[in-house]
């Protein structure tokens, strides 16, 4: 079934730990029942630092504990870090610089289960809590956090992604898209330009 299709990364917001409504359910779904059929599923996801209700809890308690793959708990491993290049701000009025650019550093954390990987991408300020009610600037930069951040992930020799499809999800890991096509950084990439290339909307409500 799965003759000449390798990795298959999905980049999402929403995962095992996080859960807001049915973008979490498509992507645990998917993956695992893509994963049980032999396909080699990564999932690439925000680690958040702050417990929000009952859509996930604090990324300390999600170390300690653990996430849930397959029906089996798997706990979380450091596996390094990276640079997430970000910015710079201009003002909407008068187009001045608001903010400098500059290169978050990002931890990353993995936890596995036969051939489904969820990947974590943790920082404290970019990624806060899953929808945090914010100014638009602050969306923006989140949704810059986890696109330019899977793309980094994934480039990067160290964590021996190999993607053969990248499917990214939903409006904030929407820019996914866009930097594989217009930036340099991603477009000349030779591993990431063999890549098939999918977004999914998963919701075209008033919101």
């Amino acid at each position: 079934d799965n003759i000449g299709i390798g990795n298959i990364i999905m980049i999402a917001p929403e995962g095992p730990h996080a859960i807001a409504g049915g973008l979490a359910q498509m992507i645990v779904g998917l993956s695992e029942s893509l994963a049980r059929r032999r396909f080699g599923v990564t999932i690439i996801t925000p680690l958040y630092e702050e417990a929000q209700g009952n859509k996930h809890r604090s990324a300390e308690e999600v170390l300690s504990d653990g996430i849930v793959i397959e029906g089996e708990k798997a706990l979380l491993s450091y596996i390094g870090q990276i640079k997430v290049p970000i910015g710079p701000r201009l003002s909407l009025t008068d187009g001045s610089v608001s903010a400098a650019p500059l290169n978050a550093a990002v931890t990353v954390y993995s936890a596995s289960a036969n051939s489904l990987r969820v990947l974590f991408l943790r920082h404290p300020k970019l990624a806060s809590r899953l929808y945090p009610t914010e100014w638009a600037d602050q969306q923006i930069m989140k949704a810059i956090f986890l696109s330019r951040g899977a793309l980094e992930l994934i480039r990067d020799p160290r964590f021996a992604i190999e993607p053969s499809i990248i499917v990214s999800n939903d409006w904030l890991a929407g820019l996914a898209q866009a930097y594989l096509q217009t930036d340099p950084r991603y477009a000349n990439d030779p591993l990431l330009r063999q890549c098939a290339t999918m977004h999914i909307i998963h919701n075209c409500g008033r919101d």
